[in-house]
């Protein structure tokens, strides 16, 4: 029987990762990806291989999951013209031409493409002032929350975007301007999340900690069976729970002691049996890539016993364990914990809190997107 992993009594902090540590599967080394090269010209030839690549396998679904048009309407251009960039893409493309070796594929290839799609993600990054548009007036600190929520460290409060007010006379439901009120509503509280300091260390950490009970709940509110919006949800549990949990062993698993769904342990383990699926499964490369850099933040995150209590035998600096960051992404093992899960329905709307249908979750292009048969689209492994 596995043992019970508890509530801890004091928040453990989680160290600030870079976000170049969650591109490597375990046991590859960085030398796996090219030096960078900012002399780079691509051919004709290279040019038409990556516009394919780019339309077909990444720009709908970084739309997707940033509820956006800027990558298939104006991403291409920007990636033809960053040399480094699209250095990397054609190092890629020609990887993925060759047949891996035995266990080659699961460990090189998607650590390259999660890097991969991180350049592409953040080549908004690239464009001069000059440049600008709405698009990216909205994009920009969308990026921002995701690298700083990945990560670990806190989104500067001045980064998080205004809400939008209320429309009044109501918006027709399903209509462009509801679905972007959601999206623009949505990403402001997943931005406000992350900003919020709710440390035991904090000066404000009673507030802090209303403000993000608040902005959970608000996000849980208009999931609207977006699969982005699901995994993002579930990645922003997972940080705000995963700092107050018991570091375990690798033969324990997390386990509640209760059948409460607001058991802080029964919505960690739904939240990571969700995006453990989702890395196997999801709709997009994306979506894969960046649960399994959430994955990997979790078990990189971690401080070792000497670490947090100041030396081995921890009699220096206890005091440490109880001032860290709290709203950071704790100390959830994930690699020893079965990947290979049937999430039910039960466990689905335990986590996400909205009611689903037999019809099952679409993505978030233009609102609606392809319906996945199943629970949350989650696909049997």
């Amino acid at each position: 029987m596995p043992s019970v992993c508890r509530t801890a009594s004091l928040t453990i902090p989680a160290k600030p990762l870079s976000i170049d540590l969650l591109f490597l599967h375990e046991d590859v080394p960085a030398t796996v990806f090219p030096a960078p090269d900012d002399t780079f010209r691509a051919t004709d030839q290279d040019l038409a291989e990556m516009r394919s690549m780019y339309k077909e396998q990444y720009a709908r679904g970084l739309d997707s999951f940033f509820e956006t048009t800027w990558y298939s309407t104006q991403g291409e251009y920007h990636l033809h013209t960053n040399r480094t960039t699209a250095h990397f893409f054609k190092y890629c493309i020609d990887r993925f031409k060759v047949p891996p070796q035995p266990h080659e594929e699961y460990q090189t290839m998607p650590s390259l493409e999660a890097r991969l799609i991180w350049q592409l993600a953040t080549l908004p990054r690239r464009v001069t002032s000059e440049q600008m548009s709405p698009l990216l007036h909205d994009l920009l600190p969308r990026v921002s929350t995701i690298e700083h929520l990945l990560t670990g460290t806190y989104l500067p409060p001045s980064w998080v975007p205004a809400i939008p007010s209320e429309p009044n006379p109501p918006l027709q439901p399903d209509s462009a301007a509801a679905l972007a009120h959601s999206a623009y509503t949505f990403w402001h509280h997943l931005a406000t999340f992350t900003s919020l300091d709710d440390s035991v260390s904090s000066p404000s950490k009673p507030n802090a900690l209303t403000a993000v009970s608040h902005a959970l709940a608000s996000m849980r509110h208009i999931l609207s069976m977006l699969e982005n919006r699901d995994v993002l949800y579930s990645v922003a549990i997972a940080r705000h729970y995963g700092g107050r949990t018991e570091e375990y062993r690798p033969d324990e698993a997390l386990v509640a002691s209760s059948q409460d769904p607001e058991d802080p342990i029964n919505k960690l383990v739904v939240a990571f049996r969700f995006l453990a699926a989702e890395e196997g499964a999801g709709t997009t490369q994306i979506v894969q890539a960046f649960c399994g850099m959430c994955r990997r933040s979790w078990s990189r995150g971690r401080l070792k016993t000497d670490e947090r209590f100041g030396n081995e035998d921890g009699n220096q600096n206890r005091t440490r364990s109880a001032i860290g960051g709290g709203n950071g992404l704790g100390y959830l093992k994930a690699e020893n914990m079965d990947r290979n899960i049937d999430v039910s329905k039960a466990d689905v709307e335990m986590d996400l809190g909205v009611e689903r249908t037999d019809s099952g979750r679409v993505d978030a292009m233009n609102g609606v997107g392809a319906l996945n048969q199943g629970i949350g689209g989650i696909k049997a492994q």
